[in-house]
């Protein structure tokens, strides 16, 4: 009975479905953590609380049931530390201390990154833009907390969220500064931690532009290597257009696999092809 149970676990938190539906819960948490620390009446708060503690119960029964079927269970704790950390109730336990909300806040968001990124595309593109966002929501739910009543020009989220994003791409505009000494210590590790994600993010995209155009250029060869193996499984009932046409992609097939050897050949080589010897391919097609 327990290996079905097991089984049964595996299937349902392994799945793509599940782990979105884990980071989605996170964003929400997250949404609700930031505010609770806008101008909202009682009602309003008591129901984010509720919020909050309903997905943390989902999230401590998601990291005990996926700890429970690991077969390791020191490896899967260490490499779940992120998930540990984001199921300690920081709101009920350490309600007092700012600097741990925010540390949840954080958390959450690395939580949501960890979660995408187990069945996120191949490019790092998808990755450094959710690091971005987490580091801007955290940042602005940050100063928010810090700042709140001792700054004139952040008193709610959108002030807050303008100052985290122009402090991480360093623009600085100057026209709301951290007062508080936790303040400014966030606006410091905001700018150091921004310049690497942007950097990474940028990076990820060079990367993507460069690749798109070699992947539309091996798809169109696969498809006319597909066209041409139709066209060869129905050679009896072809007509002579249908003829010239294979003939066609045949020639064109021919000629890109001749200039890739050639390309190789002559970057291996390096060496024209009135030096090349007489084994060589270009001397074979030229036979």
């Amino acid at each position: 009975m327990r290996k079905g149970i097991v089984r049964r676990v595996e299937q349902v938190t392994s799945t793509p479905a599940w782990e979105y539906l884990m980071g989605l819960l996170a964003l929400i948490a997250s949404a609700a953590l930031i505010l609770q620390h806008s101008e909202l009446g009682k009602d309003h708060a008591v129901a984010l609380q509720w919020v909050d503690d309903t997905v943390l119960v989902i999230f401590t029964f998601d990291y005990f049931a996926r700890f429970f079927v690991a077969e390791n269970k020191w490896s899967f704790f260490k490499s779940n530390i992120i998930e540990l950390i984001a199921i300690i109730p920081f709101s009920t336990v350490f309600q007092s201390l700012r600097i741990l909300r925010l540390v949840r806040l954080f958390v959450l968001f690395q939580y949501v990154a960890r979660r995408f990124d187990r069945h996120r595309v191949e490019n790092g593109v998808t990755y450094g833009l959710l690091i971005f966002i987490a580091l801007v929501c955290s940042g602005a739910g940050g100063v928010l907390m810090f700042e709140k009543g001792h700054n004139p020009n952040i008193r709610e989220f959108g002030d807050a969220l303008w100052w985290s994003l122009v402090t991480i791409t360093t623009v600085g505009y100057g026209d709301i500064s951290p007062v508080t000494t936790e303040g400014r210590m966030l606006a410091g590790l905001l700018m150091i931690t921004g310049i690497g994600v942007i950097g990474t993010v940028t990076a990820s995209l060079s990367a993507l532009f460069i690749r798109r155009p070699k992947e539309r250029e091996g798809s169109f060869s696969d498809e006319t290597i597909q066209m041409i193996s139709e066209q060869l499984n129905q050679l009896e009932t072809l007509d002579e257009q249908d003829f010239e046409n294979l003939q066609s992609m045949l020639h064109r097939a021919w000629r890109k696999k001749r200039d890739e050897a050639l390309g190789l050949y002559y970057e291996v080589k390096a060496v024209t092809p009135a030096e090349a010897p007489l084994d060589s391919p270009e001397r074979t097609l030229e036979r």
